[in-house]
């Protein structure tokens, strides 16, 4: 026969191994998870707000010199008149035909297309961009 006291003791460890309370499981469970997501978001956070840091430190923000000269000839070009020369390609070895064309400030371009556009003719003094139809 088997003893009583047997089946009790085993009963016993079984009530032990068990969750006495499944709410604090579950608590402690959402709370970990929570705190883990805090924890991730937090160091990610930090981590990216210092690449940006170290980023902006090693982008020196000066205007290269070169390129600012470049863009203040090229204005300069577009506000003058001038003439300028093109080479067109030709067949085989042969060089194609020169063509030059006059090159005029942005403004009087401006007037002359504005009345070509609207019909009028555009006056020949220059500043004024008198157009009479």
């Amino acid at each position: 026969m088997s003893n009583p006291n047997q089946l009790d003791s085993a009963e016993a460890a079984r009530e032990q191994i068990d969750d006495p309370e499944g709410g604090s499981t579950w608590f402690f469970s959402l709370a970990g998870v929570v705190i883990f997501v805090a924890t991730v978001l937090v160091i990610s956070s930090m981590y990216f707000s210092s690449a940006h840091n170290a980023e902006l430190t090693r982008v020196i923000d000066v205007p290269v010199t070169e390129l600012v000269n470049a863009r203040q000839a090229q204005k300069a070009k577009l506000a003058e008149y001038g003439n300028y020369t093109i080479q067109l390609p030709g067949e085989g070895t042969k060089p194609g035909p020169t063509i030059t064309k006059l090159r005029i400030p942005i403004d009087t371009a401006m007037q002359v297309v504005g009345a070509e556009l609207s019909g009028a003719q555009v006056s020949s003094s220059s500043g004024t961009g008198g157009a009479s139809k």
